[in-house]
């Protein structure tokens, strides 16, 4: 197998920029939880004090929808599929199921503990994990059926993570310097010591690492999820709450609740490399799938902060598909020579046991990295043997959005998509490519 890259037009390929807010968007009172759509076109804000959830489009930054839940949200978690989103109602103990396609609330799950606070979603979509804040409890929602069990914790749970594996779920501890690891598939729990009480909690996409917030201690730990401990020690702003990691791996964003700042931490080398200005008391952090936007809830302003990474070759903060912008990496095609038929596939290029999970091409295929999505519609790998298939991005709406396949004469062809992955490439400025749910 070959692959090569080649641009249809002149120019060179964006570089990584530095970070910046690049839109304000005014929403309900007191956001807390954000969670954005697999597929990068919205975003699902909690307004703690209005009993609401915001619905923003991440191509316009502006809210189409509000939709009312219970008293009180505060988490919020969307399906892998991107049908449902669970919002945590700490007021009204109960859990909102919102259809995503219509907005609107088609089940309630009642009596979840006495204060809901978190909601993190395996990675199948069958559980829901929810914590309760006022308790020492994790409830456990089966999503097909919406029936519940729970799993005893450390001392106020709050924030939930869930290793894209599904094997996990982390849940922090407020009321004490731990963090209670669950086994999902017998609920036995393995405690880890980290400095300080525990807020927020993010992992990387590759589940190497769980990254932990410290509102005391003004720091966020970095757990080794091989061995649960804590291999580092990252100090940020005032009273870090929510923390997440961009798709790419590359990036941390931490919420300093404390203040008015975000601040940006490299994962690689797990230091602080910008500190970014939003508004008052930032709570929640979600990324679109590609990187290239983050959206940080302020609780205190009522609004949410776009903020443009910089990352890969996509500027941020809204116009075609998830996180798009108007300036754009030039049109890249991709050529891939294939001799095999969709059964011979490498192992690698397949399904992961989990669905939603990413998997990397091996070093061998001439791959580097995780690639980074610039629209959200993705075309797979024509199989034909007797002529080389090109991956091209087509131009929409203003930016470089859909992929799509053609033949050497220029016609486009069938698609592959093996077991419901699909190919994501993209140069910025090395080729990269991912298998994606």
């Amino acid at each position: 197998m070959v692959i090569v890259a080649a641009a249809l037009t002149g120019g060179s390929v964006l570089a990584a920029s530095s970070p910046s807010v690049c839109a304000t968007v005014t929403v309900g009172s007191n956001p807390s939880g954000v969670a954005v759509t697999p597929n990068g076109s919205y975003a699902y804000v909690a307004n703690y004090s209005s009993g609401s959830v915001s619905v923003i489009d991440t191509s316009t930054n502006s809210v189409t929808a509000t939709v009312s839940v219970g008293s009180n949200p505060f988490g919020v978690a969307v399906t892998p599929d991107g049908s449902t989103a669970y919002v945590a109602n700490r007021g009204s103990q109960t859990v909102s199921v919102i259809d995503t396609s219509t907005n609107t609330v088609t089940a309630t799950v009642s009596s979840v503990g006495s204060g809901p606070w978190e909601v993190a979603i395996t990675p199948d979509g069958s559980y829901a994990y929810v914590t309760d804040s006022l308790g020492s409890k994790v409830y456990v929602i089966d999503t097909s059926d919406n029936s519940m069990t729970s799993v005893t914790v450390g001392s106020v749970p709050m924030g939930v993570a869930i290793t894209p594996d599904g094997s996990y779920a982390y849940v922090t501890s407020l009321g004490g310097n731990s963090v209670s690891v669950i086994d999902t598939s017998d609920s036995s729990v393995t405690t880890v010591a980290v400095g300080s009480d525990s807020r927020g909690v993010a992992i990387t996409p590759d589940g190497s690492y769980a990254y932990v917030t410290s509102p005391t201690g003004g720091d966020v730990s970095v757990i080794d999820t091989g061995t649960n401990s804590e291999t580092a020690t990252v100090t940020v702003g005032s009273r870090p709450r929510g923390v997440a990691i961009t798709p790419d791996g590359s990036t941390a964003y931490v919420a300093n609740g404390g203040g008015e700042t975000v601040s940006v931490i490299d994962t690689g080398t797990n230091s602080v490399t910008a500190t970014l200005t939003v508004g008052s008391n930032p709570t929640g952090v979600a990324f679109t799938p590609n990187s290239a936007t983050a959206y940080v809830s302020n609780y205190t302003s009522g609004s949410v902060s776009a903020i443009a990474t910089g990352l890969g070759a996509s500027s941020g903060c809204g116009g075609s598909g998830a996180g798009g912008g108007s300036a754009r990496a030039v049109p890249q095609v991709v050529s891939v020579d294939l001799d095999l038929e969709a059964a011979e596939l490498p192992a690698s290029w397949s399904q992961s046991a989990t669905l939603g999970s990413w998997y990397q091409l091996p070093a061998s295929a001439d791959v580097v990295g995780v690639g980074e999505n610039a629209g959200k519609t993705f075309l797979g790998v024509a199989t034909r043997e007797d002529f080389p298939v090109a991956i091209a991005q087509r131009q929409v709406d203003n930016g470089w959005g859909v992929y799509e396949i053609y033949d050497a004469d220029g016609r486009v062809e069938s698609v592959f998509i093996p077991a419901g992955k699909s190919l994501h490439l993209t140069a910025a400025p090395r080729l990269h490519a991912i298998w994606s749910q």
